[in-house]
């Protein structure tokens, strides 16, 4: 499981390398990694509980700038956590050839697309 994670940042590391984010590839992979568990994980809860009212509830209670913080110190402890687990020197180490690249990206990419695909439709069904 840890060598599947490692090869999902090292992907979104190879992506972040390039253009404006080459300066910090390992940290944007990283908090990728990180939105698209999140992103998961309300998925389920949406599925399991079949609304957020306790999103709207921390809005009203704290307002947006609030919000914002307790957003952001839920997500230290997880991006400190991958940053120990899965260290940089482990990403940038991995090899894979250029056949095995394409797949991978083709899959995270169809990956990716279904995650975003599901939570709109499960926001939408949730809202019915």
């Amino acid at each position: 499981m840890r060598r599947f994670f490692e090869v999902i940042i090292y992907l979104l590391y190879r992506y972040y390398n390039k253009g404006g984010t080459k300066d910090i590839p390992y940290f944007s992979g990283l908090c990728v990694f990180t939105m698209l568990v999140i992103l998961n994980v309300m998925t389920v809860i949406l599925i399991l509980e079949g609304n957020f009212n306790w999103g709207q509830e921390l809005l009203d209670k704290y307002g947006r700038g609030g919000r914002y913080l307790l957003f952001s110190f839920a997500l230290i402890p997880i991006l400190l956590g991958l940053n120990y687990l899965l260290p940089k020197k482990n990403i940038v180490a991995i090899k894979l050839d250029d056949r095995k690249i394409k797949i991978y990206n083709y899959l995270l990419g169809s990956f990716i697309f279904i995650s975003l695909a599901s939570l709109v439709v499960v926001a939408i069904y949730s809202k019915m």
